[in-house]
């Protein structure tokens, strides 16, 4: 093995337990990396990060002479093999193999600063790099158009920032230089990023960091605006020592934050970071088989190869984070609510995370979904994978038509069937060139399909009913039309509908996209439109067939003059927009509330009030929706739960079991194991029940799942809300707690588990029987009869004949 002559004296701090996982995993992963290089095709971007991690780890460690030399031959192996297909005659594998170099330069430029330290490679072998180098430089700035504040450009822009720094004198520094200032502008312009998921934050965010240090602007980093970015994700630390994965991710995503708050402490020497870093390794330490991915093992030996402050315990509390746009606009981010830290409690900590922002790609329909639910070190409720876009993956209320399958379905898009789309026109989520989005000179409208089994798939996209609206002003694009039939490459026309009527219509192929995951459709306007200040963009659609085998992830976007100028607006999916939202802590309990306007998929708009509450000594969270019909319309509503596996039921509970088993690249990923009970409070007329399905995650398994759910469906009228409760209770006995609905009405309930009395009330209306007052939320927890704690938001507040006096509007209560 690798460094085999290191000994346990070598790691003494947490950093050097980092750099012993990344040397235990390196060995592990030695031999599949080496045998990967016998594929005639590209080198891929996770080798050049096994080099990388080869070529730290000999000049980190001390090691024998043996050991030494192997390493190093295994990483020059693997240069060797990037650099001969770059020179090959092949034209199409050296385009192929300089694009994946594009995230991966800059550790090819590192390695080339430490073999000329060390004297491993001889000048003819450095020239033939050098060229490698430029031509992986050069294919980020003519493949990678994003330059704003994204993983993809902060990748790019740290390469091409290190390339600058080793060639600044290359015939073609200036377009590297272009390209790094154009992403290290959007970044001090914004101090924010428009990544939308726990991964892809910590990417952008760990190679911002490298881009920093190349550029020697780490003050920037320093500043009370960066502090509070760091301190946002920082909040989203559970008690386990993991971070939520929302978005783009996978349960294993928050591997990426230890490199991030390793070289937040080291940067600003704040002993929070240096303790949530360690935390979070401990985790991934505890839970981990190896060997790990390669790129967070590259960061994480970056990170903590400097020294750190020491450790701080954090103070965080339940918090309601927001985000700041391009338009330095606030927006919602998300609502934490968690035990205080440090955690003084005679109970295990807890936390549950509500998400209520997405944006981009790399964002999932979860606007309002509970993405999180911890107590002490176990995981009952995560996310369900990394391109699960749509919103029947996530923890959040359904509303589709009645024709659709409920909860599960095959396929999200079913062929012959119209489905409605909404997107926000004012909140693009990329653009090209580092320019901000100009609606007035619109040239056409493109739609983008993914779908990596797709291979050859083809079939027919139809568009109808376009339309952009402004508050109540609603209109039809009627000069929208065909682009010349000539202009193969677009293959539209119109066609003629059934009723009378014409639609738009394409015929989709992965077969000759230039990338087999990848479909486009574009129809251009007969000349440029001005859509600005219009807010929404809507239309309906549907596919000709059937034949792909999963859910295809969809965007839509409006194009500026030639194809570099692109505004993406979201995925087809529910589109739901968190209009307001509130939480308070009372110390045992926390509880928000979360307003979204709804536009369901046959064109209805709706609102949707979601109240949650989290009962701290127990890490029970109620959660309870409104569904207020804002129009007559026959709908399917319910409310859909994820769990691993089910290992008992009755009427209207499940009792589930969680262990994490989540294999991603030969690693498998665990979690504390724990039961808990979901119960269902149901009204009249509701279907209870569950459904047990595999999910297909790219190339990755999820273990069986389990989806739960409370089912009603039937004509929604205005005025008639329709409403769903659940109570989630981790597990630490055999007996269930008995749970009950004691009255409901309208947006105001009363919950009775075991003694205890929990009442949420958002419209604040008048509570009539034993409880009464004018209490938003309230917890009571009593014993033998008697009251023993109160939380409450209320200015008078009684139960039968004794009074309840929370201080002023809202407090809690020992009696």
């Amino acid at each position: 093995m690798v460094l085999a002559a290191a000994t346990a004296s070598c790691f003494a701090g947490w950093r050097d337990d980092a750099i012993d996982l990344v040397r235990r995993s390196t060995d592990a992963a030695a031999e599949k990396q080496i045998a990967i290089l016998a594929n005639p095709g590209v080198v891929s971007r996770y080798s050049v990060w096994y080099a990388y991690n080869e070529y730290f780890l000999l000049r980190r460690i001390p090691t024998g002479r043996d050991a030494l030399q192997k390493g190093r031959e295994r990483a020059l192996k693997v240069l060797e093999a990037v650099i001969s297909r770059v020179e090959t005659e092949d034209a199409g594998l050296r385009k192929a193999q300089a694009m994946q170099l594009q995230s991966c330069v800059a550790e090819l430029a590192q390695m080339r600063r430490w073999m000329i330290e060390d004297g491993s490679a001889d000048r003819a072998w450095l020239e033939r790099f050098d060229r490698t180098l430029a031509a992986g430089a050069d294919a980020i700035v003519e493949f990678v158009p994003e330059r704003e504040t994204m993983n993809r450009a902060s990748y790019g822009a740290a390469c091409c920032q290190a390339m600058l720094a080793e060639f600044p004198n290359h015939p073609n520094a200036a377009a590297w230089r272009k390209y790094a200032d154009a992403v290290w502008g959007e970044f001090t312009a914004q101090q924010d990023t428009i990544e939308d998921a726990s991964g892809y934050n910590a990417l952008w965010m760990v190679t911002m960091l490298l881009m920093a240090r190349e550029r020697g602007a780490e003050d920037a980093f320093r500043t009370p605006q960066a502090r509070a970015l760091f301190d946002r994700w920082a909040a989203q630390v559970t008690p386990a020592g993991t971070i939520p994965d929302y978005g783009d991710a996978a349960f294993h995503s928050f591997v990426l934050w230890t490199a991030v708050f390793a070289r937040a402490a080291t940067l600003t020497g704040d002993g929070r970071y240096e303790r949530l870093a360690r935390e979070l390794l401990d985790y991934q330490r505890s839970q981990a088989q190896l060997p790990l991915d390669p790129l967070p093992l590259r960061w994480l030996a970056w990170a903590c190869a400097e020294a750190g402050p020491a450790e701080v315990e954090p103070r965080y509390a339940s918090s309601h984070s927001t985000r700041t746009d391009r338009y330095s606009r606030r927006l919602p981010d998300k609502l934490i609510m968690r035990s205080r830290r440090p955690n003084t409690d005679p109970w295990p900590a807890c936390f549950a995370m509500v998400d209520l922002h997405e944006l981009g790609y790399h964002a999932h329909a979860d606007a309002g979904a509970v993405t999180g639910l911890v107590r002490g070190k176990t995981i009952y409720l995560h996310e369900l994978g990394y391109h699960q876009h749509q919103d029947r993956y996530h923890n959040t209320l359904l509303v589709l038509g009645t024709d659709a399958p409920f909860p599960d379905r095959d396929r999200e898009f079913v062929a012959g069937r119209w489905q409605h789309a909404t997107l926000d026109l004012r909140k693009p989520f990329t653009y090209a060139g580092g320019q901000a989005p100009d609606l007035s000179k619109l040239t056409a409208l493109f739609f983008r399909l993914d779908d990596e089994d797709a291979v050859n798939a083809e079939f027919d996209l139809l568009v109808d009913d376009v339309r952009v609206t402004a508050g109540e002003r609603s209109d039809t694009l009627a000069d929208f039309e065909a682009p010349d039939s000539t202009a193969d490459w677009i293959k539209s026309k119109r066609v003629k509908l059934p009723d009378g009527g014409h639609c738009l219509k394409s015929r989709i192929s992965f077969r000759d996209s230039g990338r087999a995951e990848v479909a486009w459709a574009t129809w251009q306007f007969p000349k440029p439109l001005d859509l600005s200040g219009y807010e929404r963009l809507g239309f309906r659609w549907q596919m000709s067939d059937n034949r792909l085998d999963r859910d295809i992830g969809a965007q839509v976007g409006l194009q500026e003059g030639d194809h570099t100028q692109r505004w993406r607006f979201g995925s087809y999916s529910t589109y739901r927009e968190v209009t307001d939202c509130k939480l308070l802590d009372f110390g045992r309990a926390a509880y928000a509330q979360v307003s979204l306007r709804i536009a369901d998929r046959t064109g209805g708009w709706h609102t949707q009030m979601r109240q949650v509450a989290l009962l701290k000594p127990s890490g029970a969270l109620v959660v309870r929706d409104t569904f207020l019909p804002g129009s007559e319309r026959d709908l399917q509503l319910g409310q859909v739960w994820h769990v691993e596996q089910v290992t008992e039921r009755g009427e209207n509970w499940f009792r589930a079991h969680t262990e994490v088993m989540y294999p991603d690249r030969d690693v498998t990923w665990r979690c504390a194991p724990g039961d808990f009970l979901v119960q269902f409070l149901p009204d009249a007329g509701h279907r209870i029940g569950a459904t047990e399905r595999q999910i297909l995650d790219r190339a990755r398994k999820i273990p069986q799942t389990w989806i739960l759910y409370d089912h009603w469906a039937g004509r929604v009228q205005p005025g008639q809300p329709v409403s769903f409760t659940c109570l989630l209770q981790p597990l630490e006995q055999a007996k269930m707690p008995p749970a009950a609905m004691l009255a409901q009405r309208g947006l105001q309930c009363l919950i009775r588990i075991g003694e205890d009395l929990v009442l949420l009330n958002s419209e604040r209306s008048k509570l009539d029987g034993d409880l009464r007052g004018d209490a938003t939320f309230c917890y009571l927890e009593r014993a033998h009869g008697k009251v023993v704690h109160c939380c409450a938001e209320a200015s008078a507040l009684a139960i039968g004949d004794h009074a309840l006096k929370p201080p002023g509007e809202r407090g809690q209560v020992d009696f």
